[in-house]
């Protein structure tokens, strides 16, 4: 005959704690146990989007200790709808090959993730190159604001021709109608050499000057001589 002593030992319990993005859990998820003291982990970032805070049954989560429970606490990212890009445009130069850095670029704006399109623009003395390879019209806006867009637009040529008005039989031949091409450097032709009985007085235009965006025309006046009597 003895005594006998039974026993029973107590554990405390623990349970899951669960953080969610986005309905994916993350590395901060484990079990924790009862009454301890939770502290938040920092909110998780992500480019070109804004994380709604921890919720926790759906309202904004505080630090808590830990019920006899399992508890999830949640938040999701919003794509912004102000993510920048770049535009870039490449302008021929005049011996037609193309910059190697941009002519100039504009910001665009739009929400993450989604596709953005560049629209070629009227530009004074260029028209787009539809078929240039190098062209990137659309693409994922990057949240980073890392997507570049490129147009690139030939340069128009124009042409100079020249003409006489009031010109007398055998006049002196016309130079040649050229074509030159936007923003080029263009020398007018000599002085037309006048002929018997009439001459022909200086063009319009002299020197040089700066192609624009539209035909030229150079002209002279010839006039009839007349001597005294």
């Amino acid at each position: 005959a003895e005594k006998v002593t039974i026993s029973a030992n107590w554990t405390i319990n623990s349970n899951r704690l669960t953080y969610l993005v986005d309905g994916a859990a993350t590395n901060d998820s484990g079990n924790v146990v009862y009454n301890t003291a939770v502290t938040l982990p920092t909110e998780p970032t992500k480019d070109g989007y804004t994380f709604s805070g921890w919720l926790r049954d759906g309202v904004k989560a505080e630090n808590f200790d830990m019920p006899d429970e399992a508890v999830t606490i949640s938040g999701t990212f919003t794509a912004n709808e102000d993510t920048e890009y770049t535009i870039e445009t490449y302008l021929q130069n005049l011996d037609g090959t193309y910059p190697t850095t941009a002519s100039s670029s504009t910001t665009g704006h739009g929400k993450t993730d989604t596709e953005a399109t560049a629209t070629a623009e009227t530009i004074e003395g260029f028209t787009f190159d539809a078929d240039n390879t190098n062209n990137v019209l659309r693409g994922n806006i990057a949240g980073d604001g890392s997507l570049v867009l490129k147009l690139y637009y030939t340069r128009n040529s124009y042409d100079v021709e020249y003409t006489y008005t009031n010109a007398p039989e055998g006049a002196t031949t016309l130079p040649v109608k050229t074509s030159y091409k936007y923003g080029a450097t263009v020398t007018v032709a000599d002085k037309a050499a006048s002929i018997t009985g009439y001459t022909v007085g200086d063009w319009n235009r002299t020197g040089t000057f700066t192609m624009p965006a539209e035909k030229v025309t150079i002209s002279a006046n010839w006039t009839i001589n007349s001597n005294r009597l």
